[in-house]
C-alpha cells in the first residue's frame, strides 16, 4: 500500500489517529531511499517533503523511521523528538500493557462522534509468528458491553475456525491476543467488526 508513496517496501508501520481526526504515522524502510516529493520546506532543522501537488494536506520526513502526516502533525512529531514539547498522554492506560516490540503494524485510534469503535480507545498490533502463523493483540479501553459478548461468542466456537482467543480484563482494559494463519486472523477480524 506504501509502495506507491515511497517507491518501496514498508516493513513497519506505526498510527495514531486522536479523537480530533488528526494523527500520523510512522513507518520503517529499510533501504533508506524513496521517491522524490513534490516540493520540501523546513521546519527545525527538518525538511518536509510535500507528499501531494497541493490537494490534500500530506507531508513527511525522511528518516528511521519516516514520519507521515498532516504538515502540523509532522511538526507536532518533530517538537516532540527535540523536546520543544512534552508528548500526549492521551494513549497511557493503553500503551503500558502494550508490547510493540517485534510488531508489524500497530494502530492506536480515539473513538469520536462520527466513528463506529467499539471503546473509547483501541490499539491493535499484528506480528508473524515463528512457526509461520500471526498473532493479533487488541488492547480496548472501556469497551462497549454488546462488543465483549461478540468477542465471548466468537471466541467459544473459535477453534472450529482454527483460530485460537486469549482474552482478559483488567480494570476498564480488554486485551485480546488472536492466533491463527493470516487468512483466518482476517476474517476474525472482520467478524468482529460486524
Amino acid at each position: 500500500m506504501m509502495y506507491s508513496l515511497y517507491g518501496t517496501d514498508v516493513t513497519k508501520r506505526y498510527g495514531a489517529r486522536y479523537a480530533d481526526g488528526e494523527g500520523f504515522e510512522l513507518h520503517q524502510i529499510p533501504e533508506r531511499k524513496m521517491l522524490m516529493p513534490w516540493g520540501a520546506v523546513q521546519y527545525d532543522n527538518y525538511s518536509l517533503l510535500a507528499r501531494t501537488n497541493n490537494t490534500y494536506d500530506i507531508w513527511n520526513v525522511a528518516g528511521s523511521p519516516v514520519i507521515l502526516g498532516s504538515r502540523q502533525s509532522v511538526q507536532d512529531v518533530i517538537d516532540v523528538l527535540e523536546e520543544n514539547t512534552t508528548a500526549s498522554t492521551e494513549y497511557n492506560s493503553l500503551l503500558t500493557q502494550a508490547n510493540p516490540e517485534g510488531s508489524l503494524y500497530q494502530e492506536l485510534a480515539t473513538k469520536t462522534n462520527n466513528s463506529t469503535m467499539p471503546a473509547d480507545q483501541i490499539y491493535m498490533d499484528l506480528r508473524k509468528l515463528d512457526n509461520g502463523s500471526y498473532s493479533q493483540t487488541s488492547l480496548y479501553l472501556n469497551p462497549e458491553s454488546n462488543f465483549t459478548e461478540k468477542i465471548k461468542a466468537l471466541q467459544a466456537n473459535s477453534t472450529e475456525r482454527g483460530v485460537t482467543y486469549n482474552v482478559t480484563t483488567s480494570g476498564n482494559i480488554t486485551k485480546m491476543m488472536i492466533t491463527s494463519n493470516f487468512r483466518s486472523l482476517l476474517n476474525e477480524t472482520e467478524m468482529l467488526s460486524q
